[in-house]
């Protein structure tokens, strides 16, 4: 059965106006801002930039508030904020990032994150100086150019969950 669908301008103009008015007031889902505006409070400090990747790799069929949450936590403890550092997480090694991962439940799937965190860190640090600035200075900051590279090998596999269109 074949349903032929006629457009009603009027009505979505309507609807639109409504989501436009919602958005403004109260934000369509009930708040205007994002899980990761959460982050805008730690802007600054040091590894800010690593927190804020890692934290988008993990972003992946999640509760994104809690994942928000989890990170930002994780990030405000010293005994565990070691972990936005490429460097001392491949000092320390898998063991114990699955554990500094796991305080906050930043980590969910604990392999699988702890793996995209580690192989990511090591990357950083075999090629950037354990450092996301060096990895965005290689591109000359050209965003358009980082998203090709980093839909083929070897970005693809160095900087997993971090090359699709959602996450880049």
């Amino acid at each position: 059965m074949k349903i032929e669908l006629k457009p009603y301008p009027e009505r979505a103009f309507a609807v639109s106006s409504k989501l436009i008015n919602a958005l403004e007031k109260e934000g369509i889902f009930g708040t205007k801002e994002l899980p990761d505006d959460l982050s805008l409070s730690l802007k600054g400090e040091d590894n800010f930039i690593s927190f804020l990747s890692f934290t988008t790799a993990l972003d992946y069929m999640r509760d994104a508030t809690k994942l928000w949450q989890s990170s930002i936590r994780t990030f405000r403890d010293k005994n565990v904020k070691w972990v936005f550092s490429p460097k001392e997480v491949t000092r320390r090694g898998k063991g114990e990032l699955i554990k500094a991962l796991s305080k906050y439940k930043l980590a969910i799937r604990k392999n699988r994150d702890s793996n995209i965190w580690f192989t990511i860190s090591e990357s950083l640090v075999e090629g950037y100086e354990g450092d996301f600035i060096n990895l965005f200075k290689e591109f000359s900051f050209d965003v358009d150019e980082m998203f090709k590279s980093f839909s083929e090998k070897p970005y693809k596999e160095q900087f997993p969950s971090l090359s699709g269109r959602k996450i880049f």
